[in-house]
């Protein structure tokens, strides 16, 4: 029921790059979802800060979009992951 593209954490190389660990800082979150599922959000935001850079979620049930989710970054260098990320 879940379909789910996870970008791989670039944590590693943030660390290499920069020689300490990504800033403490929350990362945005773009996209809808229905009152019926609203508590994923808090789930997915709750992914995107526990040190993963960019990813998107969408869910439908019954052929409906009930959850349409993107946030985080795409680089180590701040790029907002968005709808046209590859």
């Amino acid at each position: 029921m879940v379909i789910a593209s996870i970008s791989a954490p670039l944590i590693a190389v943030w660390k290499s790059v920069f020689g300490k660990p990504r800033p403490n800082t929350s990362l945005p979150v773009n996209g809808f979802t229905t009152e019926e599922y609203s508590q994923i959000r808090q789930h997915f935001k709750t992914l995107l800060d526990d040190d993963r850079e960019g990813m998107a979620l969408a869910v439908y049930v019954d052929n409906q979009l009930v959850v349409d989710l993107w946030g985080g970054m795409l680089t180590e260098v701040p790029i907002d992951y968005g709808l046209q990320t590859p």
